[in-house]
């Protein structure tokens, strides 16, 4: 639903902030923001794909320092 959709693309933006993830705090600033505007609007599916691809990121940088997958 819409409230929870909005609500973690809030804690992500905040927590990717936090850990000075810029590339996420970015995407999800931008998700975050569509979320509230204009959900519907044109390009929100590139934005979702935008973040997914920044978490990926993160994701394999943590997994190359832990060596784990």
């Amino acid at each position: 639903d819409r409230e929870t959709a909005e609500r973690t693309a809030h804690s992500l933006k905040g927590v990717s902030g936090t850990l000075c993830a810029t590339r996420v705090y970015a995407a999800a600033t931008a998700v975050d923001t569509a979320l509230r505007d204009d959900p519907l609007g044109e390009g929100f599916q590139d934005l979702l794909r935008e973040l997914s691809e920044a978490l990926d990121e993160v994701r394999q940088s943590l997994t190359a320092v832990t060596g784990t997958d």
